[in-house]
This record gives structure tokens, sequence and C-alpha cells, in this order.
């Protein structure tokens, strides 16, 4: 991580700092703001890799809304497990039925923590509080800043909070289990200039989260004390967020907008985008299936699903088609190639997926989106 640092300090001083926005924080999220996004689920064509620096152009005009979202920032009193944080400012519910609270200062927009997925993805939904706050936003914010943040959660839970078939899948009773989760963040403000998104230009600085997140679970099994029993627990093939995981980010932020312009998730690799959220002006985009729901390109049953779901064409012309699913994350977990046809539904099996929400993505063969939308999995019989 030093090295990282210093390098990135080096390379950075070769520049010459020429006209560019500072962001403030007038543009954080505050009490009945209601932000809009969009997101790709599989962008093509766009580079946001360019080496760090200023007066740079950035072309995202071809993102395509496979889904839109309004996020809503109310008071932290609105929200479900609001008696838990009685000194958070902001609440927010988001589509995929995660509440997250937040505490604002004049420097820094926090998360303190939500309501969601459990933190190694095995199935169940647990109000994750961190060790300090998550810092997502800082002003003012400037080219050539630096932050560092380190946060950690130790999340202690009787085996009867986990999914009945990942408790019994573990060689070993536990009178009580753990989760040890440990962030390091790296936010360095490299490079500003012009990003075009579907709806116009915007003068930009671009921030690099560089996150590395490591996932332990334990085990409390008497007489012996707590036990590290992540690689038990890896081998049930229940879990996939187990370990050590990198995540690398770049976030694209106006001086202007309260959302990101555009913020672009990287694969495992670094070298290709698998995700962009971006600020969608055009409110009256659908959300998902572009279809009219008179008439749907496809139909998707159940939904919510639990052990399987059926696609059936109904206005699509029989063809081949492919169809990819995506973890909240917005991380490819799944896909296939078949023949799509009207009235005859091709179902497929959901065990191999933990529970939560899902997205969707049906393209033809050429790459074009054909349908997207949330598909919920409910927990397996």
């Amino acid at each position: 991580m030093k090295t990282t640092l210093f390098t990135f300090l080096i390379f950075l001083g070769s520049f010459g700092v020429r006209a560019q926005i500072t962001v403030t924080n007038a543009t954080f999220p505050a009490l009945g703001d209601t932000l809009r996004l969009a997101t790709d689920l599989s962008p093509e064509g766009i580079n946001p890799f360019t080496p760090p620096g200023g007066d740079q152009a950035w072309d995202f005009s071809n993102l395509q809304a496979d889904l839109t979202e309004e996020i809503v920032y109310q008071a932290a009193s609105a929200g479900s497990a609001s008696a838990n944080f009685p000194g958070a400012d902001l609440f927010a519910a988001f589509a995929d039925g995660t509440e997250a609270y937040f505490n604002v200062t004049a420097n820094n927009f926090e998360r303190l923590a939500t309501l969601g997925p459990d933190p190694a993805g095995i199935g169940f939904t647990l109000l994750n509080e961190f060790s300090s706050p998550i810092i997502e936003r800082r002003a003012p914010l400037a080219f050539f800043d630096l932050n560092q943040q380190s946060i950690s959660q130790l999340l202690s839970l009787h085996p009867a909070a986990f999914p009945a078939a990942f408790v019994q899948s573990l060689p070993l009773t536990a009178d009580s289990l753990r989760f040890r989760v440990a962030w390091n963040i790296l936010d360095a403000v490299d490079a500003w200039g012009t990003l075009t998104i579907p709806s116009g230009n915007f003068a930009v600085l671009r921030v690099k989260r560089t996150e590395y997140r490591e996932t332990r679970l334990d085990g409390k099994v008497p007489p012996l004390g707590w036990l590290d029993i992540t690689d038990v627990a890896i081998s049930t093939g229940l879990t996939s967020r187990l370990g050590v995981d990198t995540t690398v980010t770049y976030s694209f932020y106006n001086d202007v907008a309260k959302e990101p312009i555009a913020v672009v998730r990287l694969d495992n690799s670094q070298s290709q985008a698998i995700q962009v959220v971006y600020k969608n002006t055009n409110v009256a985009t659908p959300v998902g299936d572009r279809s009219t729901p008179n008439n749907p390109a496809i139909w998707v049953y159940p939904n919510p699903a639990t052990d399987f779901v059926c696609f059936e064409g109904a206005s699509l012309p029989a063809d081949t088609y492919i169809l990819r699913l995506f973890d909240g994350t917005g991380r490819a977990v799944w896909s296939t190639t078949y023949q799509l046809a009207s009235n005859q539904p091709n179902c497929i099996p959901l065990k191999h997926l933990n529970n939560g929400s899902y997205f969707y993505r049906l393209e033809d063969l050429k790459g074009r989106l054909v349908a997207a939308n949330r598909l919920v999995v409910g927990q397996h019989e």
C-alpha cells in the first residue's frame, strides 16, 4: 500500500495543475433530495482507464439504461432500523431492498450502517454496522487529493440466523458464528476533464477507489473457543464472497450535480468495465424491460422465484438469445445461450444462487439488448 501511495504521488507531481473544478459539499445528498440513476449492466466501447492527468475527455455516450433507480434521502427516523442509529442524519432505501443510514458533516458524507445482504453473500439479511463510518464522498474534492481509510466489522450471530442449508453443510457444530471483515480503501483524485454520457457533457473529477476487503467466518466450538472456518465454509459452495477481494471503481463527480456522473466498476482483472451507474436525466426512462406492460418482450415467472425461473418469449421472434444474470454488485454470476420462442418457456434452476436480488439481461447474438429487469431469488425449498 505504501509503495502504491508513493508511486501515485511521484507520478502526479509531473503534471502542472491547470484550470479544473473543485467539488464542494453542496453536492452531498440532503434531506428530500431524489437522485436519479441508470445502470448499464454490460457496457461496451467505454474507456475509463486513461492515465492520470488533467484536461481529458471521456466518451460514455453509448451507455444503455438496462435499469433505472430513484434514491430518495429521508430523515433517518423513516428507516426500519432507525432506533439503532439515533445520531444518523439521513436514510435511503435502494431498489435491491437495502437500507442505508448516513451522517453528513461539512467535509464528509458517511455511511454508518446498512440493513441488507450479509458480508459473505450467504443469503440472509443482516444489520451491518461498521467500526467507523465509511466515507462515501468528501469535500472539498480537488485534483491530487489522496485519502485512505480502514474499517472493520465484527458481527456475532447465533447459527439459527443463517440459512439451515448452510449450517447443515458445516462439518462441525458451533454455538455461535461471527463475521470478521476488514477494509482498506484508497481514494485517489487522479484526473479531471469532460465526461460525455447519453444526456450530455459534464466537467468532472475522476476518483479511483481501490478497496481491499477480507471477510472471514469464525465458529465458536466448545471447548476450543473461536476457530477460523473460512476455508470450510467456502468448500460448501454456498458462499462466494469469503476471503480476500479487491474492487476497483472509477467515479466521476461534477461540481453541481448531486448524482455521480458515472461510477464504473471493473472486473477482477481490472482491465474491463463490467457495470456503469450514471446520472439519468431522462425521468421517462422505464425501469428494466423496455417493452410496454401490455406488450412485453418476454414473460419472466415466478418473480420472486425460489428453485427455478422461466423465461418465455411474448413478442420476440423465435431465435437464439443469450441470458445473463448479475448479482447486486454488477458481477456476472451465470449465463446461457438458448432458443427462445413464444409460448415455449425455458426454465432454469436457481439452487446454485444465494437468496437475494439479481438482474437479468437478455441479448440477441449480436449483443443488442432485448430486455433487462430485476429478479428476486427467495429461500430455496
